[in-house]
């Protein structure tokens, strides 16, 4: 069961990059749309424009970082023979959002150079 995990703190990273709490309107952009001396109805266009670029910026964020984690988890499970991520999701939930390349590099290098396996990289 993966809530048990994600409730954990140490995964509050993980937890807010692919399910982030929904934004409202913050004071500086509302100060800012205030300044302009707009009439009702465009400074709640000029709200509604905000929210809604706001809105599309958080969903690219959130399929960036399921993305990123797919990407490590394909190296993981392909290049050290990891199939249970609980242990890493539970210890260092931030390790899916390392670098891809250097995760590759790291686990070709403890196969290649250091003689591990995959079992004892796993």
């Amino acid at each position: 069961a993966i809530g048990p995990i994600l409730r954990q703190r140490q995964s509050a990273v993980l937890l807010n990059a692919v399910a982030p709490v929904k934004r409202t309107i913050t004071l500086d952009a509302y100060d800012a749309i205030a300044t302009e001396n707009l009439t009702s109805s465009n400074t709640e266009s000029k709200i509604l424009g905000y929210l809604k670029v706001d809105n599309t910026m958080r969903q690219q964020k959130i399929e960036e970082s399921y993305r990123t984690i797919e990407d490590v988890a394909g190296v993981l499970r392909r290049n050290a023979g990891i199939r249970d991520f609980g242990k890493i999701l539970t210890s260092h939930p931030d390790a899916f959002f390392h670098n891809v390349t250097n995760i590759h590099m790291l686990t070709r290098y403890l196969r290649e150079d250091v003689g591990m396996t995959k079992d004892d990289i796993g």
